[in-house]
């Protein structure tokens, strides 16, 4: 069994002339690092505030004087407060990033679509 080499993806004029827009336009496509990087502090965001968290929760269940109590409490609303910051951020950019790949994708197969049904027009009428 041979396997034959992925298939290249079909060029068009419109793509052509979309791409060379671009270029005119001088046009720079995003940088996906700052990004990640906010992911990756969003998460550390959370697991932050979950150990900060855990660490009031096991002081307070030690503390015998309701006040104690209390001011553990009160170190546990800064942690949550983190934690939310945190998830929050972690969704926006995660989000982002599928939304973004999505699009393009849904971008390009719309115009290859196209592509194929001008072909099918133009090949498929009749000639007089």
């Amino acid at each position: 069994m041979t396997t034959s080499p992925p298939a290249e993806p079909p060029t068009s004029e419109r793509l052509d002339d979309f791409e060379q827009e671009l270029d005119r336009l001088k046009i720079k496509g995003g940088d996906a690092e700052p990004e990640r990087r906010l992911v990756a502090v969003g998460f550390a965001l959370i697991l932050i505030s979950f150990v900060w968290l855990f660490v009031c929760y096991n002081g307070s269940r030690g503390a015998e004087d309701p006040r104690e109590q209390t001011d553990y409490l009160v170190l546990a609303l800064p942690a949550l407060l983190l934690g939310i910051f945190g998830v929050v951020m972690w969704a926006r950019y995660t989000l982002t990033r599928y939304l973004r790949y999505w699009l393009l994708r849904t971008i390009y197969e719309e115009r290859a679509q196209t592509d194929r049904v001008v072909g099918a027009i133009r090949g498929g009428a009749p000639s007089e």
